[in-house]
């Protein structure tokens, strides 16, 4: 799909990779939003008694949020370690890359899961489609059987979602805590105002993660995200609900303005200092309540932003170079970019700058 802009494009209107009865798979990567470095994304959809079929990445880490449903996911990791649990709307999973891993639904309607995989041109290897490469000897020697013992293996290529055959039991321990798991909208939001929200899924609140993050935003009508930029993480992000505008500024390139609405991908890279805002308009104006949620994942595993504002060190929160900033004092002559005042300048209104701003 063709919008004009090199920073979006509707991820539910992309060819899907694969569909059928039991579900589709759309991808939104290098090929066809070509600002991405370091990141795509993927939409999953699984029907009722669907199986995402067992498979691996080759090259990338994914990070992956349950919009809809539950389902329950299986993966085997390096030196031998399994993990099996269930992920409910909200939640979110990670599986790093080589590792084997399949998606079931275990609902009574449709599973929609958002991935996000750490390259621009994420490959896998199909479970079905490995084996099937494998001689009848090959086989045999493998499990210890004669080789006629897969005289009948069908070697069809993989058809990435099929049918689950039979019933499913979950255990109760499936239902447990897993490291691999993060239950992200079930998380005091770690940067809550009246006008909006941010839940945090980053290496500070999940060990698990290593080089990629995400935010989940909820941004009420009279909210706005704060001007800002990431010196070293592209963002990516994805529009789950409401409507929202984002305006991106790049150095080697004009400012562009672009209108998301539900599952638009936007994405700003890394090497460019981009400033970026984004606020609801237009959907639902009656109530103050409501929210436009975005999912903006950036590929860091604890991403950095800049406010175009002085920053001074905070010695409790300072970390790998974060700071607060205070959007009172804008930078003068005299302050360069990256020079670090030894202390903010005595003002009664000095305040940390705010992830998510009220609307004037």
């Amino acid at each position: 799909m063709s919008t004009g802009s090199p920073y979006w494009v509707s991820l539910t209107e992309a060819e899907a990779a694969f569909q059928s009865d039991l579900g589709s798979i759309q991808v939104v990567d290098g090929q066809n939003l070509p600002i991405l470095s370091r990141l795509s994304i993927k939409r999953v959809v699984l029907a009722p008694g669907a199986i995402r079929e067992p498979q691996w990445n080759v090259n990338a880490n994914q990070l992956a949020y349950v919009v809809s449903g539950e389902v329950l996911v299986s993966l085997l990791a390096s030196g031998g370690e399994f993990a099996s649990f269930v992920v409910g709307e909200g939640q979110m999973y990670h599986v790093e890359s080589g590792a084997v891993y399949h998606i079931e639904n275990l609902g009574s309607t449709d599973a929609e899961i958002i991935i996000a995989l750490r390259n621009e041109r994420p490959q896998h290897f199909s479970l079905r489609d490995s084996l099937s490469a494998m001689t009848n000897p090959v086989l045999g020697n493998t499990y210890d059987l004669p080789s006629t013992a897969f005289a009948a293996f069908q070697r069809a290529p993989a058809e990435q979602i099929f049918a689950r055959r039979g019933s499913i039991t979950v255990d109760p321990n499936q239902k447990l805590p897993n490291a691999r798991l993060f239950d992200v909208q079930g998380q005091h939001a770690p940067l809550s105002y009246a006008y909006g929200s941010a839940n945090l899924a980053r290496k500070q609140f999940w060990a698990a993660l290593d080089d990629i993050s995400m935010y989940s935003l909820q941004i009420k009508e009279d909210g706005m995200r704060e001007p800002h930029w990431h010196p070293v993480t592209a963002e990516m992000g994805y529009v789950a609900k409401g409507r929202a505008r984002m305006r991106v500024l790049a150095p080697t390139s004009p400012s562009g303005s672009t209108n998301s609405a539900r599952a638009m991908c936007t994405s700003c890279p890394a090497p460019t200092r981009t400033i970026s805002r984004s606020w609801t308009r237009g959907a639902s104006t009656s109530s103050s309540s409501s929210t436009s949620p975005r999912l903006a994942m950036s590929a860091t595993g604890r991403p950095r932003r800049r406010s175009p504002v002085r920053c001074w060190p905070v010695p409790s929160a300072s970390r790998s170079g974060n700071c607060l900033s205070s959007p009172s004092h804008r930078r003068t002559p005299s302050s360069s970019p990256g020079t670090t005042p030894s202390a903010p300048p005595n003002d009664t209104n000095d305040r940390p700058a705010r992830l998510v701003l009220a609307r004037a």
